[in-house]
């Protein structure tokens, strides 16, 4: 086949990226913008009639957003937001199991108050949960990094910790009972 004088060959066909950057007639040179050619050229106008995302993305934000460490309870707040949620109708001792279950979070705690402990979202614990977080088992406690955060797990342990400690103040009568 190399040698075979009846074979022609076609011209090389120029591919465009192959393309010489200088302009040809069919091509007409670009100038540069000055910088207020640049503020005044036309524009598409900002249409405000974007739709709202769905209800279900917006239900996962506000989960997020009520897991924030801003919106836990400081030790002033606690007392005060027990005694509101009791004259709301709710027994004392289910707002406490409520504010342990979600580390003091009084967004979650609310939801669990409303839905009577059955909430399973980020940042409301079961006590299976908390048993599994201290335990060593590493493959349901990646579950729990899953569904609740790999930070989120940590500060659930010392959350756990802290609280054993101010109960175990309460019974030797050094403070208010949790």
């Amino acid at each position: 086949h190399a040698n075979n004088p009846n074979m022609h060959l076609d011209a090389p066909v120029t591919q465009s990226w192959e393309a010489s950057s200088v302009p040809t007639q069919s091509q007409p040179e670009r100038q540069r913008l000055s910088t207020q050619a640049i503020y005044e050229a036309e524009t598409q106008q900002f249409d405000a009639d974007v739709p709202s995302p769905p209800p279900e993305f917006a239900e996962e934000t506000q989960s997020y957003a009520a897991q924030t460490d801003s919106q836990i309870l400081s030790a002033e707040e606690f007392w005060p937001w027990i005694d509101a949620q009791t004259a709301a109708g709710y027994a004392e001792e289910d707002v406490i199991a409520a504010l342990r279950q979600t580390s003091f979070n009084p967004k979650l705690a609310s939801m669990v108050l409303k839905a009577r402990g059955e909430v399973d979202i980020a940042g409301v614990w079961t006590e299976e949960e908390d048993r599994i977080a201290e335990g060593r088992d590493a493959k349901a406690i990646r579950r729990l990094e899953v569904k609740h955060g790999r930070d989120s797990v940590t500060k659930r342990l010392q959350f756990l910790d802290d609280w054993r400690k101010d109960e175990e103040i309460a019974k030797n009568g050094g403070g208010e009972e949790l």
